[in-house]
């Protein structure tokens, strides 16, 4: 009863954590593109080259109940770079929660806190069937307090989902691995294992790799044990890539589309210092972002310091899960899971020149099997210098090494603290900062026009991103306007049509992306007779660079 009584205060622990401060923080540019494509409308609601007034922007994320899932998988094959399958489950989610009295924010990120805990409850499960009931307990602890997780469970974005997937996929993985050793053949749990791996790729292309590294663990997990598994363990690898088959073209496209040559290519060692980092995050992360120096040395230094702790925890009680013969197996596939997938990482950042280790995000591939390890490994005893149990530990898990060890209470204190800094927008801030711009242009309360430059669907999404945030926090905002202006014939054209389009604002923000503070006029006549000249102390650059300018 204490057992899942404790299961119990743990997921309630990780909701509550994913709630607090869940609408608090503005939708940032990649939740906007989220909110459009889940709508149904996508980027051919927003009105461009004409003035929206402010306070009819939050009516540009309005909710179209008839949209279907055929509907939303076009939009996003002509405007995205992602499969559906994320997008028309939260339309649905949407549908079902239009007319309540809650923010779309909120419904948005509400949708990734349910796969979220979700996932806390998987992890509970991966553990227990593969090591122990004591390891299901920590290693959903563990989950429940990441600042990783908690920060994934906070954005309207499809991460929780593939999580949630990638850890079932693994506990079927996990009852194969049984199969092949005991040399029989559940049909059922192959079939949902290739289902399950179908789902994800419908929802995130990065699936692909989670596959493959399930794939290249199976043939290994075949050699080992020299099973007579072979066809139907082929039949059930290609049954996934038979049911993605349809939306195969569309990959093709997105993959070569120039919306993901925003990917940096690699500097030298450096993704291999930032896979490292992504590993640490998923237990700790210090408040150092925007911080003065001497708040981030001594934080980055006791971070440090706790990840060597850790280390020195987890390594000897590692080497107990390898040698034991009851949790070999279980520990091979995670192992052997998270290898494969580094290597996928290390040939797309190598190979393909595009660093997707420079997006900590990315980690959520790997992320479900690297906590269930971890949680695992405290739930063991330590090896002493002679490569023998410890005879001071008692030879299986106790409830002296429960959720109740101080090693472990260090190891979720630390983690706890993490996760309230991200909840209080202390770390992973959002990227553009949504909510830092709009203060900034909210400094005077005379009216103002935002003017957004564009040549695709991003600085779009970002203007609607800081226009959502100003719009909140504005008390007067009857003569405030956002436009925006096509620049892909140059920034003279841009300042044309300005000069036409903007009539008598007191205060006029550019937006220009790829501009130097240099390259903005002096000054800019408008046609209804108002002059507005160049301030040297309103140029800001977060993400993109922007300029104010003062108008009489």
């Amino acid at each position: 009863m204490l057992h899942y009584l404790t299961l119990l205060g743990i997921l309630v622990c990780g909701t509550a954590l994913r709630l607090i401060q869940l609408e608090r923080k503005p939708l940032w540019v990649d939740e906007i593109f989220t909110a459009l494509f889940s709508l149904g409308t996508g980027f051919d609601r927003v009105p461009l080259e004409q003035l929206i007034p402010l306070s009819d922007v939050p009516n540009l994320l309005a909710l179209n109940p008839t949209a279907t899932c055929p509907d939303i998988a076009r939009t996003l094959a002509e405007q995205s770079t992602h499969p559906p399958l994320f997008f028309c489950l939260m339309h649905r989610w949407l549908v079902e929660l239009d007319g309540l009295p809650i923010s779309l924010t909120f419904q948005l990120r509400a949708f990734a806190v349910l796969f979220g805990v979700g996932a806390i409850a998987l992890i509970y499960l991966l553990n227990r069937l593969a090591f122990s009931p004591q390891a299901g307990l920590i290693g959903s602890a563990i989950v429940a307090f990441s600042p990783f997780g908690v920060y994934q469970s906070q954005e309207a974005r499809h991460y929780t989902l593939p999580v949630f997937l990638i850890a079932l996929s693994l506990i079927l993985l996990l009852q194969m691995g049984r199969d092949i050793e005991k040399e029989r053949l559940r049909q059922w749990i192959w079939g949902s294992w290739a289902m399950v791996n179908a789902i994800g790729f419908y929802t995130h292309y990065f699936c692909l790799i989670a596959f493959v590294a399930q794939i290249l663990t199976l043939i290994a997990l075949l050699y080992k044990t020299q099973s007579r598994f072979l066809l139907p363990a082929t039949f059930f690898s290609l049954l996934p890539l038979i049911l993605f088959s349809p939306w195969f073209p569309t990959l093709v496209e997105h993959f070569t589309s120039p919306k993901t040559s925003w990917l940096p290519p690699p500097q030298h060692i450096t993704p291999l210092l930032q896979t490292l980092l992504a590993m640490a995050l998923m237990v700790v992360i210090p408040p150092v972002e925007n911080q003065p120096l001497w708040i981030i040395i001594p934080l980055s230094a006791c971070s440090l310091l706790f990840l060597f702790w850790a280390i020195q925890q987890i390594l000897p009680r590692f080497k107990t899960l390898i040698r034991n013969p009851k949790t070999h197996q279980a520990t091979f596939i995670l192992s052997s899971f998270i290898a494969w997938t580094l290597l996928q990482f290390l040939v797309i950042v190598y190979l393909l020149q595009k660093d997707i280790t420079s997006a900590p995000r990315y980690s959520f591939l790997y992320y479900p099997a690297f906590c269930a390890l971890l949680g695992a490994s405290f739930s063991q005893r330590k090896w002493n210098l002679r490569g023998k149990l410890s005879p001071r530990l008692p030879i299986s898990p106790s409830p002296r090494l429960s959720i109740l060890s101080p090693r472990l209470l260090i190891l979720l204190g630390i983690s706890l603290a993490s996760s309230l800094c991200v909840v209080f927008n202390l770390a992973f801030q959002k990227p553009y900062h949504p909510l830092t711009v709009a203060r900034q242009l909210n400094t005077a309360p005379a009216s103002l026009v935002m003017v957004m430059g564009y040549n695709d669907t991003l600085p779009i999404s970002l203007g609607l991103s800081y226009a959502l945030a100003l719009e909140q926090i504005r008390t007067q905002k009857e003569d405030d306007f956002l436009i925006f202006l096509n620049n892909e014939k140059g920034y003279d054209r841009v300042w044309e049509n300005i000069s036409q389009d903007v009539r008598n604002p007191q205060n006029l923000w550019i937006f220009a992306p790829g501009l130097l503070k240099e390259q903005y006029p002096q000054k800019i006549d408008l046609n209804s007779g108002t002059q507005c000249l160049f301030d040297p102390a309103q140029y800001y650059r977060i993400g993109i660079p922007y300029q104010g300018y003062s108008c009489r």
